[in-house]
């Protein structure tokens, strides 16, 4: 009888945190890409899906339930898979693609790429990367840009915000010295809110 009890608490747990997990994930992507554009368009309007007045909570349901953008994160997925984006996060210096994780290293990167340490360019391995259209943290005309192929479930790209990200923001970002993009990457085979997930942050994206 224990074991049936205890797996019935299990299933429970299970199906209370799969009804959370989805609007959480719909929450964090809005407010992400939300930021993004307030930042780099320097205006006070709330964070993109927190719901108050100014945001249209019933059009950003329409669009999430349409798939609307649907085939546009998949397009992201298929780019960053056809210039080897293996996993998430991956991330590029204008187009160069980041080896070093500690910041050290990766001040380095983004000191070679502004031209102020020596770097033979001809050594260096480049991959193009279409960023039009998308929010851009950041001076959109920064000569140096950092591009992070990522999954909203992926619990590895949470130390790639907190360790690079947070890490270069008040010298690199903030001066505009670097813009960051971010790319939807979502491993839906081993995340499956991922894809929903994305989609969300273009649908925030719209208000």
């Amino acid at each position: 009888m224990d074991e049936v009890t205890k797996s019935m608490e299990d299933a429970t747990k299970k199906i209370k945190w799969n009804s959370i997990i989805l609007p959480a994930s719909v929450l964090i992507a809005g407010v992400f890409i939300g930021g993004a554009v307030i930042y780099s368009n320097k205006t006070a309007a709330p964070a993109a899906g927190v719901v108050t007045s100014g945001i249209k909570s019933v059009e950003f349901k329409k669009c999430l339930d349409s798939g609307k953008y649907a085939n546009k994160v998949k397009d992201s997925f298929n780019e960053g898979a056809a210039i080897g984006v293996g996993g998430t996060p991956t991330a590029y210096f204008n187009g160069r693609q980041l080896q070093g994780r500690t910041i050290p290293e990766i001040e380095q990167m983004i000191e070679e790429e502004l031209g102020n340490v020596p770097l033979d360019d001809k050594k260096v391995e480049r991959k193009t990367i279409n960023i039009a259209g998308l929010p851009v943290l950041g001076n959109a005309d920064a000569k140096v840009t950092l591009v992070e192929f990522s999954d909203f479930q992926c619990p590895y790209c949470k130390y790639f915000k907190e360790g690079v990200l947070d890490g270069i923001k008040e010298k690199y970002i903030k001066t505009g010295l670097v813009k960051f993009v971010f790319k939807d990457f979502p491993l839906s085979q081993i995340h499956p809110y991922a894809q929903k997930a994305a989609e969300a942050a273009h649908c925030a994206d719209d208000q």
